[in-house]
C-alpha cells in the first residue's frame, strides 16, 4: 500500500486529490493546523480502497513536521508521496522570521519543511514523489513575486537533487485536480 502524507490541509483543500489517492489504495494522512477543518476534509473525501486518517500538525512548526513525518515513516516503513498545501505568503514581510521550536531565525518557507525530510527518506528508499502545491489566486502578482521566486528556486533545486534517485518533485498550481495527479506519476495512473 502506498503512503501519502498531505501537509497544510484545510477547508480550501480540493477533495478530489484525496479521493484519487485513496481510490488507488493509498493510505492517506491529512494534516493541518486546524484539526476541525482537517476532520471535515476527511469526511468530505471518504476513502474508497485506501484509508484516510487525520493528525493536527502545524505546517509552520518545523519540529512538529519532522516528528510527524518521522513517526509515519516508522509506523508505515515508507512515505511514497509528500504533499504541501501551504499558501505562498502575500509578501516577504509576512513570512515568519523564526519557525516555532527553532532556536535560530529561518526563511525556509513552511511548504518546504515536509519536503526536506521526505526527500531524505525517499532518496534512501530509491523512489517517491514530492508535491508542492501553491495558490496565487486572489493575490496581487507583484506583491507576492519575491516569495514566489524563492519558492520556485527551492522546488527547482530540490528536484535537481532528487531526480538522480528516482524521486520526482512537482510544483503544481492550485487547485490540484485528479487529472493533474494521474498525469505526473504513472504509478497512480492505473
Amino acid at each position: 500500500m502506498s503512503v501519502v502524507v498531505m501537509y497544510g490541509c484545510g477547508d480550501d483543500t480540493d477533495t478530489s486529490i484525496i479521493r484519487t489517492f485513496a481510490a488507488r489504495g493509498a493510505r492517506v494522512v491529512l494534516t493541518g493546523g486546524d484539526s476541525e477543518a482537517v476532520e471535515r476534509l476527511a469526511h468530505e473525501a471518504p476513502a474508497a480502497a485506501g484509508a484516510v486518517t487525520t493528525v493536527q500538525v502545524d505546517p509552520y512548526d518545523a519540529a512538529a513536521v519532522d516528528r510527524h513525518l518521522a513517526s509515519v515513516i516508522r509506523s508505515a516503513g515508507q512515505v511514497d508521496v509528500c504533499c504541501s498545501f501551504v499558501a505562498v505568503p502575500t509578501s516577504i514581510s509576512s513570512v515568519p522570521v523564526a519557525v516555532p521550536g527553532s532556536v535560530r531565525p529561518t526563511f525556509v518557507p513552511p511548504y518546504f519543511l515536509p519536503a526536506r525530510l521526505a526527500a531524505n527518506h525517499m532518496i534512501a528508499h530509491g523512489s517517491g514523489a514530492i508535491l508542492v502545491v501553491s495558490d496565487r489566486a486572489g493575490h496581487d502578482a507583484d506583491a507576492i513575486e519575491p516569495a514566489w521566486v524563492v519558492k520556485q528556486a527551492l522546488v527547482r533545486n530540490l528536484a535537481e537533487e532528487c531526480e538522480p534517485h528516482n524521486v520526482v518533485v512537482v510544483d503544481l498550481p492550485a487547485p490540484v485536480t485528479a487529472d493533474a495527479v494521474t498525469s505526473w506519476w504513472p504509478a497512480f495512473s492505473r
